[in-house]
């Protein structure tokens, strides 16, 4: 396997992981359990994100360059930007960091995860080592599971308004 194929195994590795971590909400409507994955999914895709840029500066990127190609070249931006937001929501990710950290509402942070999923899919239509096809894939199941998360939906404890006055037959 060459250096490019691992880079863009742990980046496609790391984008696939966000798509599962963003399906969990969703998900969780149908299937409960659903929701404890979500964590474990992010806390990964982020580690994997950790991943794919270190492997990318240390073969494809020089360190003392980095910080002009990053402010030179759009997709590399967009890249390091998604980390860079990831980065805050992976160590608010633990319970103890949160305490230590004295954060209450980490639930308003971890919402951005949606702008790195806009950053992520930015880094892939541009970054010249990507499938187009698959970024446009990658771009559908973004969308698709932004619709699904803003969708209106119906707790199993409510009753619909229309059968209130009906009785249920097992």
């Amino acid at each position: 396997m060459s250096e490019l194929d691992v880079l863009r195994t742990s980046g496609w590795a790391a984008a696939l992981l966000l798509v599962a971590t963003l399906a969990m909400t969703p998900l969780s409507r149908v299937l409960p359990r659903a929701r404890s994955a979500r964590r474990a999914l992010g806390i990964a895709s982020a580690i994997g994100a950790c991943a794919h840029a270190t492997i990318a500066t240390r073969t494809y990127l020089d360190w003392r360059g980095l910080p002009s190609a990053i402010a030179g070249v759009a997709w590399l931006r967009s890249g390091a930007l998604a980390l860079a937001l990831l980065l805050p929501l992976l160590i608010t990710s633990f319970p103890i960091a949160t305490r230590a950290l004295r954060i209450r509402a980490w639930k308003p942070l971890h919402r951005l995860v949606y702008a790195v999923a806009a950053l992520v899919l930015h880094h892939v239509l541009l970054a010249p080592f990507a499938p187009r096809a698959w970024g446009i894939a990658l771009g559908a199941a973004f969308a698709g599971l932004a619709i699904l998360r803003v969708t209106p939906h119906r707790r199993s404890s409510e009753v619909p308004v229309a059968d209130a006055g009906r009785s249920v037959e097992p």
